[in-house]
Formats: structure tokens, sequence, C-alpha cells
């Protein structure tokens, strides 16, 4: 929890000075905020899906490298080179390609985490980005979470803006 705590205020304090990208807080943001989800392994990975932000992509693709999540590896992909039944988490970006049906029943069968900072993803995205002025923020669907019996950290909750 402090650890949580600590980065995000460097990274709110970062983006305030505008020193850091907003894309590249959303993407620390879902690597943090994934160590307090129950995130499936798939084969031996955790397979970080990315639909629709080349830029979420790189930055996501540049931070896990070499890096462990209980133990075993993170690795990301773009959502067209992967099928969504082999992703643990999926980040849904502006030109995200996947319908949203096909996403819900993911989510239902496997347990598939959303994040995403689009609006209209509201209604399927378990942590919603939003931009207030120069800082990322979060809101939690634990309503979602819930409805699937995916389990989120209360700490995750208690730094939401939001959780409805």
């Amino acid at each position: 929890m402090k650890k949580l705590l600590i980065l995000n205020l460097f990274l709110m304090l970062n983006t305030s000075f505008g020193k850091v990208d907003l894309k590249s807080v959303e993407s620390a943001l879902t690597y943090r905020i994934m160590h307090f989800t129950e995130i499936n392994s798939k084969s031996g990975t955790y397979n970080l899906c990315v639909d629709g932000d080349d830029e979420i992509f790189m930055l996501l693709r540049k931070q896990m490298k070499g890096k462990k999540f209980k133990g075993e590896d993170i690795l990301v992909f773009e959502v067209e080179s992967k099928n969504l039944e082999e992703c643990s988490l999926i980040y849904l970006g502006a030109k995200a390609t996947n319908d949203d049906s096909s996403i819900n029943e993911e989510i239902k069968k496997n347990k598939l985490v959303v994040f995403s900072a689009q609006k209209n993803k509201k209604w399927i995205s378990a942590i919603l980005f939003k931009r207030i002025e120069n800082k990322v923020v979060f809101k939690v669907n634990k309503t979602l979470l819930d409805s699937y019996n995916i389990k989120i950290s209360s700490k995750v909750l208690r730094l939401a803006t939001e959780v409805y």
C-alpha cells in the first residue's frame, strides 16, 4: 500500500510540473494496480494485451521488459497478435478493434480485467483512467468486478476517485 501511495504521489507531482507524459502515468498505474487485482496466469505467463493504443503498447512493453508478476513473466501483446482468451489483462485504447460483447464474454469466462481511458468503455472497464487537468486519476467499476467474482484490493478502492 505504501509503495502504491508513494508512486501515485510521485506521479501526480511529476505530472503537475509537466515532466511526465500522461500516457506514461497510465501505463505505470496499469502495472501497479494489477498487483492488487485477481489476474489469471495464461500458460505460465501474464499476458497484458493492448487494443487500440500504440503508445500505451510501446510504454507497457518497455516497462514490463524483464519484470515478473507472482514469479512468472509478464508479456505485452497487441491484441491482434493474441486471442482474447490468452489475455490476463487488456487495455482498451481509443482505436480498440474488439467489440464490447466479445470482451464481455472473456470477462465472464476467464476473469479478464479491463483497463481503459475511454468513457464509452465504462460499462466493461474494471479500471477507468481519467485525465483531470494535468493529472491521471482512476475510477473502479466494483459492480462489474463483483458480478464476475473478480477480487480487487480495498487499498485500490481507497485510492480511486470513484467506485461505482
